[in-house]
């Protein structure tokens, strides 16, 4: 049944539909007439929900202007069925195949079901001879009892017919008005014609049109016959519609055919571009495999390499440890730490530009004390560490406003002129003793409008040319510049501050031993895990530690570690873990390297050994003369050994520890002492004799730039004993587990934050209870990765094969680029020739998602053509590539096809499928399928 209230519909400014109302019922064959232009033909594509309209249609007591677009290309396709004037069937599909479709997109029935069903309808409209016949080879009034079978197949609740007769001729047409007529005993059918003679003689009820309006209606008492039609009725639940993938696969395949040239064109560019992308995969492949034939018998097998799965590579934040941290640190190892202090990192000189003088205070002509500064309250030393002549006497305390400086013999001669006393030391001495006297830092910043003045009283000199200021109170500085002065500080050394002012802050700890004693028990201890000790150097204190060796400085920064980087303390859940592991190598970025992929290890920087001091010294200076833009090669002494990670694994210095080996000699009780392989012994003294001789090493600690603008190496000159030696072919220190670790900060003057360590070697007993070890630390420890040395080759040959990578890339992506474009306008051209297919699909009800399809199977058949294509050629080139490779390197010939250059290249093909798919199908969804049936 279907009910009309006040229907309306314009175009622009054109009323077609004018409030038309009127019922119809369940079955029979209502007939809508008039002129062309009168509003009929748009009254049934309302009723179709093809259009929007104005007012309510009612069909089945549910209102089709109220649903969604979706919903009423659903209930189209399966309460509603369509017979055209023009057929509007698929011409190179069978009749089998039109009659089908509907059914086919919405049943879930068995195909048994549906295929009877499809041969009752065509037996129905006397086309059962000609099922599996193609639509283009059948005659006009075959064609439309196709379309009639087709529009019966979902079980329609309305039939709706546009001049369904328009295009036959007489004899055609009574035959599909009978098939009609049959069909509304059962179904309701609505004919839209301006063919009075077929309206009289078959009409049950004829509504007359013109301008839009119903101008008359009559109802015939026709005979009612209730003839059962001998169709298989649709007995399947319903499921979300979709357009069946073979029809589309038929489609595409048979436009591609049709297309050979555009077709064979886009294949080829597209194959090509598919061909480069898996070739730069198989290209390194290729290289990889031979490669590791030819070192996997040079290198260590019996190492694996540990590497954090996190790499972060974006700067991290250099932020100083909170005091509360800093101050349980110092409590919790009194027999390492002697107490805390803090650190200020300004560029003081440019802070007081405009006045940054200390002056005498008490007298009433001005003294300056030119050798001091500002800078010299951040650099105070601790009192107790003073140990020359204090006078008139060493106080034990101090107040915050008193202090003890050291002055040169002119400057206590100035000061006792200054004072009208006798300018001796004497003098001095005793006029400190019985009056008081004041110094003033007199500070000032223009560009800032600052201006202070702090007084002190000193309370003691010493003599010596260094100027330095002592004090009892080891956070004195904290108190003049945040108390006193009131600066800002900040303890995130990396932020950029919006006032300049602000003083970075970085609390620091001073040791009792030597410092590389306290980093050894800081390596070993997972508590201390979450510091960074930075011993602290001309970086951060540019007068104090002014070429100073790390040797002798007791005071280490502290710092929050905020890197993601291996800790050294988990070496010893590893090895709780499986006890067949020892001899742990940590590799950093200023320390000691392991690129085990690159067959790189070694010292970070340059570094040489030797017997002989003075040789060592001539090959740092042939070093440093060494120009590195002309290839200069560099050419040592006899007994001098470099140990830098670019030498060769047989020429070069590597470490090692000592686990498990037989050692000729003592053990090292020091970081100063170790052990050295047998060759390493031979080349540097000639003989085995080496227990309790030294060995010099010399390693880069920077470069600088001089006036002429040429770079100068500066070196940090150490000793080493060594204590024993260990036969090894190769150069080799031994020394225990943490030694690297703690040696280059405390020795060589390397920061801690080079020390971060980015992997780990560790020996194993057997080589062939490797997997089984990698296996199990994994489980354990799935923040890191755990491979054999030979693994990281891969990386190291993949480097190698980079640029050639690059270009291969970089002429693939233009060919996929171009490739995009072409399956884009085949795509395009496609949708061009099947403009009247796509408004047919949404006619009989498929919505846009199901329209578009249509062309994404067409994307992607073009597509996985040009992949099939391309992986061909790839097998190909692999075949003839490896041979070539076994030849050249004089290995067994061996070919193997790895599935990632497939799968690649089979990603990309998609990619190239479904992006102009996906841009054609935004032009699908905008189509008014009404207007595309006319084209």
């Amino acid at each position: 049944m279907i009910k009309v209230k006040n229907l309306r519909k314009s175009f622009k400014n054109r009323q077609v539909l004018k409030n038309i109302s009127f019922t119809l019922p369940s079955k029979g064959m209502i007939f809508f007439l008039g002129d062309s232009g009168c509003g009929k033909t748009t009254l049934l594509n309302c009723l179709a929900g093809l259009q929007d309209f104005e007012g309510d249609i009612y069909i089945n007591n549910k209102n089709i202007g109220l649903m969604s677009d979706k919903k009423r290309d659903y209930f189209r396709l399966t309460k509603i069925g369509f017979v055209f004037q023009d057929f509007r069937l698929f011409e190179n599909d069978s009749v089998f195949e039109n009659v089908g479709l509907p059914l086919q997109c919405i049943s879930s029935s068995n195909r048994i079901h549906i295929h009877r069903k499809i041969k009752d309808l065509v037996e129905l409209v006397g086309l059962k001879d000609k099922i599996d016949n193609d639509v283009s080879t059948l005659s006009g009034g075959e064609k439309q009892r196709t379309a009639i079978a087709r529009s019966l197949v979902n079980d329609p609740v309305v039939l709706l017919c546009d001049e369904p007769t328009g295009a036959l001729d007489g004899v055609n047409s009574k035959s599909v008005m009978e098939i009609l007529r049959k069909v509304s005993f059962n179904h309701l059918v609505i004919v839209v014609s301006h063919d009075e003679q077929l309206a009289n003689e078959y009409g049950d009820e004829i509504f007359r049109f013109k301008d839009g309006q119903i101008i008359d209606y009559n109802r015939y008492q026709k005979k009612k016959l209730h003839k059962y039609l001998a169709v298989f009725r649709n007995e399947f639940s319903l499921k979300k519609p979709f357009l069946p993938l073979s029809f589309s696969i038929r489609h595409s395949i048979n436009s591609l055919r049709k297309k050979k040239i555009r077709t064979l064109l886009t294949n080829f560019v597209t194959s090509l571009g598919l061909l480069g992308i898996g070739l730069s995969f198989v290209l390194s492949d290729l290289i990889k495999d031979n490669i590791m034939k030819v070192y996997s018998s040079v290198i260590e097998d019996n190492q694996i390499v540990v590497t954090h799965n996190y790499q972060k590579d974006e700067k991290v934040d250099i932020v100083g440890a909170s005091f509360e941290d800093v101050f349980s640190l110092s409590n919790s190892y009194p027999s390492l730490i002697k107490d805390m202090g803090v650190c200020y990192l300004a560029n003081f000189e440019e802070y007081f530009q405009t006045l940054n003088e200390v002056r005498l205070a008490n007298t009433s002509n001005r003294l300056t004390l030119s050798s001091y500064s500002v800078r010299h309250i951040n650099e105070f030393i601790w009192l107790e560490d003073l140990k020359e002549t204090v006078y008139p006497f060493k106080p034990d305390i101090l107040e915050d406003d008193q202090v003890v400086m050291s002055f040169s013999i002119f400057e206590i001669q100035q000061i006792c002129y200054s004072l009208r006393i006798e300018r001796t030391v004497e003098a001095l001495s005793y006029y400190i003793d019985n009056y008081p006297l004041y110094l003033c830092f007199d500070l000032a910043n223009i560009d800032w409008q600052y201006e202070d003045e702090q007084i002190v009283q000193l309370k003691g000199f010493t003599i010596s040319n260094t100027p330095a200021i002592y004090h009892s109170n080891h956070l004195w500085n904290e108190y003049m510049f945040e108390e006193m002065m009131r600066f800002p500080i900040n303890d995130n050394y990396s932020q950029e501050e919006y006032y300049p002012w602000v003083l970075k802050k970085i609390p620091y700890i001073k040791v009792i031993n030597d410092t590389s004693i306290f980093l050894t028990q800081y390596y070993r201890n997972i508590s201390l895990s979450k510091f960074i000790f930075e011993i602290a150097s001309e970086t951060y204190y540019p007068w104090l530690y002014r070429d100073v060796s790390s040797r002798f400085i007791n005071r280490i920064l502290v710092f929050d570690n905020n890197v993601y980087s291996i800790a050294s303390s988990d070496w010893y859940f590893f090895k709780k873990i499986d006890s067949r592991i020892s001899n742990p190598i940590f590799s950093t970025y200023g320390g000691y390297s392991i690129y085990g992929s690159s067959m790189l290890v070694g010292f970070s920087k340059p570094t040489f050994f030797s017997s002989n001091e003075d040789d060592l010294n001539h090959a740092c200076y042939i070093y440093d003369q060494m120009n590195m833009e002309n290839n200069d090669v560099l050419v040592l002494p006899d007994n001098v050994i470099q140990g830098h990670y670019s030498q060769s694994v047989f020429d070069g210095v590597t470490i090692k520890g000592l686990s498990n080996r037989k050692i000729i000699g003592n053990y090292p009780s020091s970081i100063d002492e170790v052990i050295i392989s047998s060759n390493m012994a031979k080349i540097l003294f000639g003989n085995q004799n080496v227990i309790g001789k030294e060995i010099f090493i010399s390693s880069l600690t920077k470069t600088i730039i001089d006036s002429q603008n040429n770079p100068l190496s500066d070196f940090t000159n150490e000793t080493l004993k060594v204590v024993g030696y260990i036969y090894e072919e190769k150069n080799v220190i031994f020394q225990d587990e943490y030694w690297s670790l703690s040696y280059f900060p405390s020795r060589l003057n390397v920061s801690a934050f080079e020390m971060f360590i980015n992997s780990m070697t560790f020996e194993i007993t057997e080589r062939k209870i490797q997997d089984e070890i990698i296996k199990t630390l994994s489980k354990e420890f799935p923040q890191y990765t755990f491979q054999n040395p030979l693994s990281d080759i891969s990386k190291g040959i993949d480097e190698l094969c980079f640029y050639l990578e690059i270009v291969l890339l970089i002429l693939s992506m233009v060919a996929i680029i171009i490739s995009v474009f072409l399956i884009s306008i085949n795509d395009y051209l496609h949708l061009l020739e099947r403009k009247k297919d796509i408004g047919l699909l949404r006619c009989i009800g498929l919505d846009k998602g199901s329209a578009s399809s249509y062309f994404f199977v067409h994307s992607i058949i073009l597509a996985m053509a040009a992949f099939l294509t391309g992986a061909f050629q790839l097998i190909i080139v692999n075949i003839i590539g490896s041979y070539a490779m076994s030849k050249m390197m004089n290995v067994p010939f061996s070919i193997s096809f790895s599935p990632l250059p497939f799968l690649f290249m089979f990603l990309i093909a998609l990619v190239c499928a479904l992006l102009p798919a996906a841009l054609i199908s935004i032009k699908v969804n905008k189509f008014d399928p009404l207007a595309a049936m006319k084209r």
